[in-house]
């Protein structure tokens, strides 16, 4: 019987690994998630989702550029910062009592963030219909995932946190951020073709993300979807990105309160996200010691820093659970210029797509940018609460978007204006 399933499967499985072949950028958006998606479970190497999905990337990427497709990529500013903090992480290996360890953390930085995340998503998600696949696919899976969870937890009758199989809490439950912000902002603005099924869809999956993370119980990814959410309408209100933007968020803004207020005690784990659980709850003392021992070790060494791995190493603790105080303890103020020069690069290509090309968009080019800025926003908030160095491939992924952001909407631009002008001035030929 398992036999004539595994043939049944077969040619399912050439058909999904052609399609993923000619849509890498889908296989790219997997890859990211699929610690998620594999529901943390460790799998042997061959069958490892994340490798999978990776070579999948790769060579369907690669394939592309074979076939003749032209690739535009040029070294920006950013991606010379984050290279020279790059050699930083390797010259602060050798200041740790284990060196080894050292170099791991390095290697495990420049193969899963730098190279495979980064510089894929700067080489390769060159064009907007690529983009929008991307975060379609992302907003899918979270979907997907969200169902399964509340599923379980129906099913189960799980109290207090719930788990996603054998997944850390933590990245599911940013991944069922990031799939709220997407499904916010494809409410909020135009859609193509005005497809209104797309739209209910979106509008449906809001509150069920939002249970989903209350479902979790973590606390820092939601944070970090109202701070992204905060810059979106921001920007909503400057740009006026759609007839009656305005109202709509005030109106949103009153069933936001009106539901918590009258709600509120029926979502799940509602007490771990009052005031007085995360004061005194246990992840915050242990955070506010992780911030002390920080704050010794950098003292200790506020140039070059402990070394790279050194906060595990000389305290226990395998990160501080926020970059900027992981780059400092570990990698000093050196550190910090190159990792905080490349974060002011990437912000100024995003300052740069905001105010040169906004305006000059078609409302889907619109909504693709505030979608990678919201998100970019929403990964680097996350990062102040969780999450390691070497753990960052998600958050690195929309940075480099950003920096590709007004290269994509510039060639937009031109191309449509060499349109314009290639087209016959009909007015004047009937003066003539």
């Amino acid at each position: 019987m398992e036999l004539i399933t595994i043939i049944a499967l077969i040619p399912i499985g050439v058909i999904a690994l052609v399609y993923l072949l000619r849509r890498p950028e889908i296989a790219f958006a997997i890859f990211l998630f699929s610690y998620v998606i594999e529901g943390g479970v460790i799998l042997p190497w061959f069958l490892n989702l994340t490798l999978i999905m990776l070579a999948i990337a790769i060579l369907g990427f690669t394939a592309q550029l074979a076939a003749g497709k032209i690739n535009n990529f040029k070294l920006q500013s950013a991606d010379l910062w984050l290279f020279g903090f790059v050699i930083v992480l390797f010259a602060g290996s050798y200041l740790v009592p284990d060196i080894a360890g050292g170099l791991n953390k390095a290697i495990r930085f420049t193969v899963a963030v730098f190279f495979s995340s980064y510089l894929m998503a700067r080489i390769f998600l060159v064009e907007r219909a690529q983009i929008y696949r991307f975060l379609k696919t992302i907003l899918i899976l979270a979907s997907v995932v969200c169902v399964m969870l509340i599923t379980l937890s129906i099913g189960e009758g799980h109290v207090g946190r719930v788990p996603f199989f054998e997944a850390n809490p933590i990245p599911v439950a940013t991944l069922f951020a990031i799939g709220m912000v997407l499904a916010i902002v494809e409410v909020m603005m135009p859609s193509q073709g005005n497809w209104k099924l797309k739209k209910i869809f979106c509008t449906v999956m809001i509150p069920v993300f939002l249970y989903a993370i209350f479902l979790t119980g973590v606390r820092g990814p939601l944070i970090a979807a109202v701070v992204g959410l905060a810059f979106y309408f921001l920007v909503g209100f400057i740009k006026k990105i759609a007839p009656k933007f305005r109202v709509a968020c005030v109106a949103i803004l009153i069933l936001l309160i009106g539901g918590f207020y009258y709600f509120g005690h029926m979502l799940p784990n509602i007490k771990a996200f009052s005031p007085t659980a995360i004061i005194e709850g246990l992840s915050t003392i242990q955070r506010l010691e992780q911030i002390s021992l920080v704050r010794n070790l950098f003292f200790q060494s506020p140039l070059l820093g402990v070394g790279t791995n050194g906060f595990e190493q000389l305290t226990g603790w395998g990160y501080p659970h926020n970059i900027f105080m992981e780059v400092a303890v570990e990698n000093g103020l050196i550190g910090l210029i190159f990792f905080g020069a490349f974060l002011i690069a990437v912000a100024g290509y995003g300052f740069r797509f905001l105010i040169f090309y906004y305006r000059r968009l078609t409302k889907l080019e619109q909504k693709i940018g505030l979608m990678v800025l919201t998100i970019g926003l929403v990964l680097l908030t996350g990062r102040q609460f969780s999450f390691g160095l070497d753990m960052h491939k998600d958050l690195f992924v929309f940075l480099a978007l950003i920096v590709n952001l007004p290269k994509i909407m510039k060639l937009g631009v031109n191309l449509k204006q060499n349109k314009k002008s290639k087209e016959p001035n009909v007015y004047s030929q009937h003066q003539i």
